[in-house]
């Protein structure tokens, strides 16, 4: 069954309890390793640099870990903000050949993703995911 969908609040800030699972054998816990742990610890302070959100506070358990995080409030931001965190989050000067391409469609499609818990998740669970794997 899957999971019901995460309540969302766009008209202020907002505080959410996040917590992720990290695929393991039974009786296999990656998360106890340091390797990973610092690995997964380091992918969430670099997302939470380029999202608008601040994370209070997090604990890494042997299979999944929890984070308490608050999101701000969708609000307009300027270009330039957007194109210092897009070259946080893509670093490689192909990708920003790619961003700088990019039409006020798409930066605003960009500007909405930096305020959103879940867009947020996805790249966390995803960067990890992609090292460990």
């Amino acid at each position: 069954m899957p999971r019901r969908g995460r309540l969302k609040f766009d008209d202020t800030d907002a505080w959410y309890h996040l917590y992720s699972r990290v695929a393991a054998f039974k009786g296999e816990y990656p998360l106890s390793d340091p390797v990973p742990t610092r690995h997964l610890i380091r992918t969430i302070e670099h997302y939470s640099s380029v999202y608008f959100c601040e994370v209070s506070a997090f604990c890494v358990m042997g299979n999944h870990y929890h984070l308490v995080a608050r999101f701000e409030q969708p609000r307009a931001v300027s270009r330039e903000d957007l194109r210092a965190r897009s070259r946080v989050m893509y670093p490689s000067r192909t990708s920003q050949s790619v961003v700088d391409g990019w039409s006020d469609e798409e930066w605003e499609h960009y500007r909405r993703r930096l305020f959103d818990v879940s867009e947020f998740m996805r790249n966390v669970q995803a960067c990890f995911a992609r090292w460990y794997n």
